[in-house]
């Protein structure tokens, strides 16, 4: 929720919010208060020019073009919600098709998808319009399928970079069906770039439905939306020219009130608008401005470890980074992070002297701030970095308490001759406040 919040700390963002709130808002009040005074003909004010009484001039039966234009917000906007509703949930099926039908049937509907993203949007709708025949039901179709290659497209590359992680991977070695991890595990894992591409494809859906309306292929009288008025108010432009101004403006409102309220969520999500690729790697100048000094410092002699340094490309390379390197790269974000509880699983384990003192150097300085470390290691160099022990021998609990209660066991254990090995020792009474566990 703070992160959707922080959509309207931004003064586009702001605008955008507010525009898009008043186009919802108008599209359900505007009918219900100025109808009338839409359809109400004064045959004494044919095709008049803007006045105190019409603001906008009168068509060619003197009906008010600015009420009109008020009360087609309702149908431009169910009409371009219902094309965005039908291009998600095809683009869905679309995108999802790969992973639910396996490689084979996967490849050819990734390349009918990539067949049809080749062609211009608005050619796609033209296209179904004439099949779908004219009228606003034919036009919803016909944008909303043309809006689907896209959207299919975008859901492809999500979810196949969701599925190949090790959590989607232990699902399936479960023998979790692929259906019940799609709901599961991946959808949810992609919601955030879908809806904020979905957010900006409204737009698009808005201005595409305004412009089949002009040719002659959308919304037909009697009924009247955006595109409709525009190409009524199109023949008298050079007698009233805000008979075709008004409308012209109103879509250029809404368009750019959803485009912008969607380029800001993504902004404020950190997602992309062409479907949450990642960004490229923050430069050091960049990290050192996010970062606290201490984090600075032991993130930055990590990385330097690196063949390359800071101009390792992660992406492109990963696979052929060894080991160390990958530990290496792991230690330093979660470094930046400065979370409450770190917990580090053999950490040393593909490090060489270098890392072990970056590493050790990190470890007090957490210890330090207050973060609490679960260190879990095999080598006795990790008790001296200890404030609570457990010691654990072949799976079975041989000792547990602070630092100087465990090492009093082992030497007791140790000292003269076959003594027995230490049974387990109650609890510290008083725990440290913030330390390492081994």
């Amino acid at each position: 929720m703070k992160r959707w919040m922080s959509v309207l700390r931004t003064p586009v963002g702001l605008t955008a919010t507010v525009l898009s709130i008043g186009v919802l808002v108008l599209a359900v009040v505007a009918p219900l208060l100025w109808t009338d005074n839409a359809d109400a003909i004064d045959t004494d004010d044919i095709l008049a020019g803007p006045s105190a009484q019409h603001w906008a001039g009168t068509d060619n039966l003197g009906r008010d073009i600015f009420y009109r234009t008020l009360v087609a917000t309702r149908l431009s906007v169910e009409l371009a919600l219902a094309a965005t509703v039908i291009a998600v949930v095809v683009g869905l099926l679309i995108g999802t098709a790969p992973y639910l039908l396996g490689r084979r049937p996967g490849r050819v509907v990734l390349a009918g998808t990539n067949i049809a993203v080749a062609f211009p949007g608005i050619l796609l709708a033209l296209f179904f319009a004439v099949i779908f025949g004219v009228g606003a039901k034919g036009a919803v179709l016909a944008i909303g399928f043309a809006g689907a290659p896209t959207f299919g497209r975008l859901t492809q590359t999500l979810v196949a970079g969701i599925s190949s992680r090790d959590f989607v991977a232990a699902a399936h070695v479960a023998g979790v069906p692929r259906l019940r991890i799609l709901f599961r595990h991946v959808l949810p894992n992609v919601s955030e770039p879908l809806v904020v591409n979905a957010t900006i494809g409204a737009g698009a859906a808005l201005l595409s439905f305004a412009g089949l309306s002009f040719l002659g292929l959308g919304v037909q009288q009697p009924a009247y939306d955006w595109g409709r008025l525009l190409f009524d108010g199109i023949g008298s432009i050079y007698v009233n020219p805000a008979a075709a101004l008004a409308p012209g403006i109103a879509v250029l409102v809404a368009g750019l009130a959803f485009n912008l309220f969607g380029e800001s969520v993504a902004k404020g999500l950190g997602v992309g608008v062409v479907g949450g690729i990642p960004a490229l790697p923050p430069s050091p100048e960049a990290l050192e401005a996010d970062a606290p000094a201490a984090e600075q410092a032991h993130a930055h002699e990590l990385i330097l470890a690196l063949p390359n340094g800071y101009d390792t490309q992660l992406g492109a390379f990963a696979t052929y980074l060894s080991a160390g390197q990958r530990q290496r790269i792991g230690l330093a974000r979660a470094l930046f992070g400065r979370p409450a509880l770190v917990v580090l699983d053999e950490p040393n384990s593909n490090l060489d002297r270098v890392g072990d003192e970056a590493l050790a150097s990190a470890i007090d300085g957490m210890r330090r701030r207050g973060q609490t470390i679960v260190l879990v290691s095999h080598r006795v160099q990790a008790i001296t970095m200890a404030d609570l022990l457990l010691y654990i021998d072949r799976g079975i609990q041989r000792a547990f308490g602070t630092r100087d209660e465990v090492m009093r066991l082992f030497q007791g254990a140790t000292a003269g001759t076959g003594a027995p090995k230490p049974e387990p020792a109650a609890p510290a009474t008083t725990p440290p406040q913030n330390g390492a566990g081994a």
